[in-house]
């Protein structure tokens, strides 16, 4: 079984290799954790090597555990272990644990090989209150034109020499020339109280809509019912268009 996830998500990679990478990582430990099963073979190397090539880690082989919970294949007098798991080597701190369970009963020779992941959703990185950013809002229509004169005029870069060194004084002149024309906005502590947006007319309305609705929830009638769901819909169109 191979098993292969995007490249922005990760990539795991599960399958009987008929090889063996050996108990040590010896010249391979980038890739080999020094914790796996008996003797290397040059089915073992082959897979190392592949491993090395695409920065990939032997994931069982990083996990002490007993020979029990490290042979992936028992049949008669044979056991070894042939089936690996193979990671990204900077994906290797999201595996917790990885071992055969020798308990379970299947049909084939193979035990089933186990790997526990810490699955993490994306971490958004909150600004800071009070660090400014560009208006970028007020990109349109005069502002283009000026926004775009001045980058030309302001900018004289040197196409020659360190590429990074190029980059970081284009982005330089965007960025001042861009706060310059488009102005610079502070953010508040991030209460709704504090934004920029939330005025009377916006307070006016939002109140509307919640005395509208509190209507709705307190009929009776059939009658008060659809007369207060249409007073509800009309105040929650008006409080959208304020907020927008």
């Amino acid at each position: 079984m191979v098993q292969s996830i995007p490249q922005s998500e990760g990539l795991l990679i599960g399958s009987d290799f008929n090889g063996h990478v050996g108990s040590r990582g010896e010249g391979y430990e980038t890739v080999h954790g020094g914790l796996g099963y008996r003797e290397r073979n040059s089915g073992g190397v082959s897979i190392l090597d592949f491993a090395v090539a695409y920065d990939l880690s032997i994931i069982n082989s990083y996990f002490r555990k007993r020979d029990e919970h490290l042979i992936t294949f028992k049949g008669g007098s044979a056991r070894t272990q042939i089936d690996y798991f193979l990671i990204r080597a900077n994906d290797r701190r999201w595996y917790r644990d990885c071992k055969v369970l020798p308990s379970e009963c299947l049909t084939m020779q193979h035990r089933l090989l186990v790997l526990d992941v810490e699955i993490r959703g994306a971490i958004s990185r909150k600004r800071k209150a009070g660090a400014s950013k560009v208006r970028w809002w007020n990109l349109k229509g005069e502002n283009v034109v000026k926004l775009s004169e001045k980058i030309k005029s302001e900018g004289k870069w040197k196409l020659d020499g360190d590429s990074s060194r190029i980059w970081e004084d284009m982005t330089y002149c965007i960025r001042r020339s861009a706060r310059e024309v488009l102005g610079v906005s502070r953010e508040g502590s991030r209460r709704m109280q504090g934004a920029w947006w939330w005025n009377e007319e916006v307070k006016g309305n939002v109140k509307a809509k919640q005395e509208k609705f509190k209507a709705l929830m307190e009929s009776r009638t059939e009658e008060e019912v659809e007369f207060n769901k249409v007073q509800y819909r009309n105040a929650k169109k008006e409080a959208k268009r304020a907020v927008r």
